[in-house]
């Protein structure tokens, strides 16, 4: 078909000037549509950004109040445990009386730990334990 008042490219293409203009304005809009929805996008990132922004700084308040306050409200055995894994070391909290009665359970190879022999003790254990009968 004829072109209809036509044009040529530098390049030595020939094309109508109503198709070229046609052209230019679709592409226009299209270039519209794709910077509202970049500028919409953007701005849903920055809101997003903002409220993570003001999540972090809740949850440092959180954090803050828990370390300062923490020990007041919490019960023994679970400060122990925070302060367990924030020094990587065990903290006992059970008292001393506790704590030796316990190591004589386990420990019966200390001096201090093996039952102590009288004579009535001895009587007890032949008692409790007749010779066989022949």
């Amino acid at each position: 078909t004829p072109a209809v008042d036509p044009v040529a490219s530098p390049s030595g293409h020939i094309y109508s000037r109503e198709a070229v203009v046609a052209y230019l304005l679709t592409k226009n809009k299209e270039l519209k549509n794709a910077r509202a929805k970049y500028d919409a996008q953007m701005e849903a990132d920055q809101q997003k950004q903002t409220l993570e922004d003001q999540d972090k700084k809740e949850q440092a308040i959180v954090t803050f109040i828990h370390k300062d306050q923490g020990p007041a409200q919490s019960s023994t055995q679970a400060h122990a445990t925070s302060y367990n894994t924030s020094l990587k070391r065990k903290i006992s909290t059970e008292t001393k009386e506790e704590g030796q009665k316990k190591l004589k359970q386990i420990s019966y190879w200390l001096s201090e730990a093996q039952p102590q022999y009288t004579n009535e003790s001895k009587e007890e254990s032949i008692r409790k334990n007749p010779p066989p009968q022949r």
